[in-house]
């Protein structure tokens, strides 16, 4: 302990050293050699994770980490990294009681953190029920928000050697320079300057990771921390250490329905609370569709992502099914007869039509055609001679419309009977122009 760097609340360092000096095992929990509290497992609720972060907290698990009640920053990192790779889970949340630790493998979980939340693009909410002091606010720092209740607190920025300072194994303690609230100045300053210079440049990294989590100004981000003190509730979301308040269960229902909790309260203060979703309607119409909007995109995510093999072979399959349906209603009006318009076969097919539609072009066409025709049959003078005509050659009878329509159809069978074939239009224009001459 007296080697080591602490990034710790005051109170639980001298807890730690207590424990240390007693060699009942029984008193540290511990029966027949074997621990009586474990750390508190990983839990997960629908889709989020619960990663506690509780007590002291060291690089590796150790026999402090058992009877301490001590969080190690290598297992809790593999958790992390588990979770990340894990479909079930959408959300993480880390739910701190911790008073700090060792400042040493501090910087490297920070940037693990940072990592898994990249690569993975889950969110991972820091959540303060009691404490999230020194080394535990540096790693909470690092997460997407911080959701603080409102009797926890954050803060203890900065860093402490502790160092024996007498026989009788009393120890005293140097405390960084941005942290003058954290500890009382130690009594001999003998010595001071070369531990001072090693527990300050850990703490620029303290404070400047911090910062960067929190969007802050580093000098901004020491003086919002009343330089080393802790800073409660709704005071840490005030000076920017947390950003609103909230319960862990609310916090696991928002991440499990895509939705902000009941209520929530700004920096400024100013809270709103909301009991239905018509009263949001009413209050807050914008915001209502920007939930409802980021649930539905969550939710669709979710999907592709658990069901993305389905998803494709669904599509390729669909596609398939399209090209062949395609290929079959061209090739349908390819085969069809069209009695010759053979442009209505182009237009149907540029037009997305089906047989039915050729079929129903073709029939006004040739309709319009025997229209044309008979109506120039049924004219008095159409098939009559002039009168001044020298040819004693009686005139050819005028044909009615029905008249000539019923020769052509005869017409249209003799030629069938000769084994010769004419079209019913042809039929009609030939009988016309004998009529004629």
């Amino acid at each position: 302990m007296a080697s080591t760097n602490w990034a710790i609340e005051p109170s639980y360092l001298d807890i730690m050293e207590a424990v240390v000096n007693r060699d009942d095992l029984q008193a540290l929990g511990y029966a027949d050699g074997k621990p009586l509290q474990a750390r508190r497992p990983v839990e997960i609720f629908g889709s989020v994770a619960v990663v506690p972060v509780s007590g002291a907290m060291f690089r590796r698990a150790n026999l402090m980490t058992d009877f301490c009640g001590a969080t190690s920053t290598e297992c809790l990192i593999k958790d992390l990294v588990d979770l990340g790779d894990n479909p079930q889970v959408s959300a993480m949340v880390l739910d701190f009681d911790t008073p700090g630790g060792d400042a040493a493998p501090m910087s490297e979980a920070a940037e693990y953190l940072r990592m898994i939340r990249e690569e993975t693009g889950k969110p991972i909410i820091g959540y303060v029920g009691d404490k999230a002091c020194s080394a535990g606010y540096w790693l909470a720092s690092q997460c997407d928000e911080i959701v603080i209740s409102k009797t926890g607190f954050v803060g203890s920025i900065g860093v402490v050697l502790t160092y024996s300072a007498t026989d009788d194994g009393s120890t005293k303690e140097l405390v960084s320079a941005n942290a003058k609230n954290k500890r009382l100045a130690p009594d001999d300053p003998d010595g001071e300057a070369l531990y001072l210079n090693r527990i300050n440049t850990v703490e620029s990294v303290f404070i400047e990771e911090a910062a960067t989590g929190r969007n802050m100004d580093p000098t901004a981000l020491v003086e919002a921390g009343n330089f080393g003190a802790v800073v409660t509730g709704q005071a840490a979301i005030d000076a920017n250490l947390a950003d609103r308040l909230g319960t862990l269960k609310s916090l696991i229902d928002e991440l499990n329905n895509g939705q902000p909790a009941t209520t929530k309260t700004t920096k400024g203060g100013q809270s709103m609370t909301i009991k239905t979703r018509a009263e949001l309607a009413e209050q807050n119409p914008e915001l209502l569709a920007e939930i409802e909007n980021a649930a539905v995109t969550q939710a669709s995510a979710r999907f592709e992502s658990e069901h993305a093999e389905a998803l494709e072979t669904a599509k390729t399959e669909a596609a398939e099914a399209a090209q062949a349906s395609e290929r079959a209603r061209v090739t349908k009006l390819l085969e069809a007869d069209a009695l010759g318009h053979n442009e209505l076969i182009t237009s149907t097919i540029k037009d997305g039509g089906d047989i039915n539609a050729l079929n129903a072009a073709v029939m006004a066409a040739e309709s319009g055609k025997r229209k044309a025709v008979l109506e120039g049959a049924s004219d008095d003078d159409a098939n009559k001679v002039s009168p001044d005509s020298e040819d004693d050659t009686p005139a050819p009878k005028a044909l009615t419309g029905a008249e000539l329509l019923a020769e052509a159809k005869q017409l249209v069978k003799d030629e069938a009977a000769e084994n010769r074939e004419i079209s019913l239009d042809d039929a009609i224009s030939k009988v016309a122009a004998r009529s004629k001459s």
